[in-house]
């Protein structure tokens, strides 16, 4: 128990025994539960001795420690990567198609590739709850036989935090991925303009742009959870519709002004690939009423996030006073399997003990909450490899749905 903690809690049973003396109580149920406080929370010191590690077969293996055990095996993993193909995706059916595709049928088949974005999520939670109050519904503290059965709400959460890349890591597979996808675009039979005509024409140089990588607090993770790189060869923008891992806002239309002026001068669909990699599923149960567990896991994998990795277009008649902006997405992660990464507990608190010994004392339910705070120790290697052969399949998903409508 932390120091600050015990303290807390002794100061409350001070303030209590006062209480419970004056009113005439006795000392014996306080003594009772300061007993079970002690015996409580030493049995929560064991346990958390006791590293318990996710998606392992042998149910006797406890997991690293420490940071360096965790980065030893960690590192021992790269001995087993191998060049990682996967299964293709099915366009039609493993993607969702707007107006991009279409207007590359019935507009043009001239494409420019304006912008080229990875996202690497850092840190991932899952939280769930449960509501217990309407079980004790006609509970009393007088009941005849002197027990009463007090139901406490629940809520749990787990964190997720990426370790072992770094920002050359990162760097260097938007540089790869960008590599891949433009070879690809290339040998699709669309009219591929350089990437160098539109970042060198006077309406990108009125572009509001962002330096990379952005670093992005998402609201519900912790801060500068989202990491946003764009490959050397192009400068990192946003517009309105990137709200969700941008700098713009849902109003900022100044960006989309510039880019369909591009578009129109042109003739030209922007085409701007976003790949959005992630390194934990996580699963909630939700909110939860009576007889129903509030329960969340985790397994950690790379993939591609459904709904934001994605083919953006951007495409504008000239002289209009608007365009279009068009999306491939996927309809559901892309996942790479396979072991990348080494985890362990670095943190986790549990009000259980306070918040029984409050209920013995007052009869009043309350909430205990569990937190778990797991650190994912990568191998760079591997998740290179891992975030790449995701990558290719999606490009060559996209591609493929772009020649279709050719």
């Amino acid at each position: 128990m932390k120091p600050l903690t015990a303290h807390l809690i002794a100061l409350a049973f001070f303030l209590l025994s006062s209480t419970l003396s004056f009113a005439g109580w006795g000392d014996a149920l306080l003594k009772q539960v300061v007993k079970d406080v002690a015996t409580e929370t030493a049995k929560q010191e064991v346990s958390k001795a006791v590293i318990n590690q996710f998606n392992k077969a042998d149910p006797n293996y406890t997991g690293p420690k420490t940071a360096a055990e965790a980065e030893a095996e960690s590192a021992a993993l790269s001995h087993s990567a191998q060049t990682i193909t996967l299964d293709p995706l099915n366009p039609k059916k493993d993607l969702s198609n707007t107006k991009l595709a279409k207007n590359l049928k019935t507009k043009t088949n001239r494409v420019v590739v304006g912008g080229f974005r990875v996202a690497f999520i850092l840190s991932n939670v899952a939280s769930a709850s449960e509501d217990n109050g309407l079980l004790n519904l006609g509970n009393s503290a007088a009941s005849s036989s002197g027990i009463t059965t007090i139901h406490q709400d629940r809520s749990v959460k787990m964190e997720k935090l990426l370790y072992g890349i770094n920002e050359s890591d990162m760097q260097a597979i938007a540089d790869q991925a960008y590599a891949d996808f433009m070879q690809k675009l290339h040998s699709s039979g669309l009219e591929v303009l350089p990437s160098s005509t539109f970042v060198n024409s006077p309406q990108f140089a009125e572009i509001d742009k962002t330096p990379a990588p952005y670093k992005k607090d998402s609201g519900w993770f912790r801060p500068n959870d989202i990491h946003v790189y764009s490959p050397r060869q192009l400068p990192l923008w946003f517009c309105h519709a990137d709200a969700q891992l941008g700098d713009k806002g849902p109003l900022s239309l100044g960006n989309w002004k510039k880019i369909n002026k591009f578009s129109g001068d042109n003739n030209v669909i922007v085409l701007v690939p976003q790949i959005v990699i992630n390194f934990a599923d996580m699963q909630s149960s939700g909110r939860r009423s009576m007889f129903k567990k509030a329960k969340v896991s985790s397994e950690d994998v790379v993939h591609l996030a459904q709904g934001q990795t994605s083919l953006f277009g951007y495409y504008s008649e000239q002289g209009a006073p608007s365009g279009h902006l068009g999306a491939i997405t996927l309809k559901k992660h892309l996942i790479v399997p396979g072991e990348f990464a080494v985890n362990y507990l670095v943190d986790e608190t549990d009000n259980s003990v306070w918040v029984n010994s409050m209920t013995r004392l007052t009869g009043a339910a309350g909430t205990i909450h569990n937190t778990e705070t797991w650190a994912v120790v990568a191998n760079p290697t591997v998740f290179k490899q891992y975030s790449l052969a995701g990558s290719a399949t999606a490009a060559d998903a996209f591609i493929e749905l772009l020649k279709e409508s050719h």
